[in-house]
């Protein structure tokens, strides 16, 4: 396998908080401490040895603090923001309107027009993730309030707060089978609700499994599944595989061998009451899990 690292200096040289490809183009979104989303066009530059290009599309500046998420609807036409000023806004293309220019240099005019289709409101600190449902008409948001709104998309109106952690949300995901909803948090859990009448059916927490680690079976103590509150991220981005069949839960910790190790948790949709594998990773906490959106014999 050969891998090429592009790279995107923009941003003001501040820190990227989350990427997010739209799934029928090849559009980029990115987002960071700049208070700004930009959007950019990933396009193959030579065939012979697969090397990209990236063009600048356009700059998305409603945002007034940091923007910690941005996510593309699955079917393309909206894109999602949220960040430190408890917003959520919904952006739209605009293929009719004249693009003008965010950054003053001819090179850097936008290319392209977006405007705010809908802002929503209810969470009353951050927002650190957020996800959109398969079908597009709704998105959940998990927030530093300790609570995780699901909202419709259309109406831009809330449809549901839950209120079960008692820490930070640091994490949402939806399942791409539109059968649950997963929120993972600082207090050193996951709750695993059905989508339809939201209600908590898993709340995933300890462990007591049995694993290889450095060729040995060690059998883990009945202990605590993930890192707590004083983990230095912002985040624990779950998700699932792109079909469903897996749940990846970021900022694991197996307690074998009295050594705790760092690692990331696979759960199979068909058992969340244990998981099915972990992978054991560096010494510092995964902060994220992410399938390919192509699915490999």
């Amino acid at each position: 396998m050969k891998l090429y690292t592009p790279e995107i200096s923009w941003h003001q040289k501040e820190p990227i908080f989350s990427v997010d490809f739209c799934p029928n183009t090849f559009k980029l979104a990115s987002s960071g401490a700049d208070f700004t989303i930009k959007i950019w066009f990933v396009k193959e530059q030579n065939e012979d040895d697969r090397s990209i290009s990236i063009e600048f599309l356009a700059n998305l500046d409603r945002h007034v603090k940091p923007v910690n998420v941005v996510r593309f609807s699955p079917n393309g036409l909206l894109l999602a923001s949220a960040g430190d000023d408890g917003a959520i806004i919904l952006w739209k293309l605009n293929v009719n309107e004249k693009p003008s220019s965010s950054f003053g240099k001819e090179e850097d005019e936008d290319k392209e027009s977006w405007n705010v289709y809908k802002m929503l409101r209810g969470h009353v600190e951050d927002i650190y993730d957020l996800a959109w449902s398969p079908d597009s008409s709704q998105l959940i948001t998990g927030s530093v309030d300790n609570s995780a709104i699901i909202w419709d998309a259309n109406k831009g109106q809330s449809l549901k707060v839950l209120t079960d952690h008692k820490h930070y949300i640091q994490g949402v995901c939806w399942d791409p089978r539109g059968s649950y909803l997963v929120t993972h948090s600082s207090d050193r859990t996951c709750r695993i609700y059905t989508a339809t009448n939201p209600r908590c059916v898993h709340n995933i927490s300890k462990n007591n499994m049995s694993y290889m680690i450095d060729g040995q079976l060690v059998k883990c103590k009945y202990t605590r599944m993930f890192m707590d509150e004083t983990m230095q991220s912002f985040f624990r981005r779950c998700s699932y595989s792109t079909d469903g069949s897996f749940l990846f839960l970021p900022a694991g910790l197996c307690d074998g061998n009295d050594k705790p190790r760092m690692t990331t948790y696979i759960f199979s949709r068909e058992s969340y009451s244990k998981p099915l594998r972990h992978l054991p990773g560096p010494k510092k906490a995964t902060l994220a899990g992410k399938c390919s959106l192509l699915l490999l014999n």
